[in-house]
């Protein structure tokens, strides 16, 4: 049976994006302190960013994010089936 006028069900990404930023990172350095902060509100108006990391030290991170990273970092998580 095939069902017509189904609701689009909506996934929730930002979760699993932060899940995993958080865990790749941790494996950057043990010994660094990053800060993760889901939904940071950039504003007094509802404008948030998905994930805010912050560094408090200068230890160098590895791996194929971590190089990269300053001390205040913005992601944004974009799915491809976002509108």
């Amino acid at each position: 049976m095939i069902k017509q006028n189904m609701p689009k069900a909506l996934i929730q990404w930002h979760p699993a994006f932060c899940s995993a930023m958080e865990l790749d990172l941790s494996d950057a350095n043990p010994d660094s302190c990053l800060i993760f902060e889901r939904e940071h509100t950039l504003n007094k108006a509802p404008l948030q960013v998905d994930l805010l990391v912050t560094r408090e030290d200068s230890a160098p991170l590895h791996g194929e994010i971590g190089e990269y990273l300053r001390r205040y970092n913005l992601f944004e998580f974009k799915s491809q089936h976002s509108q």
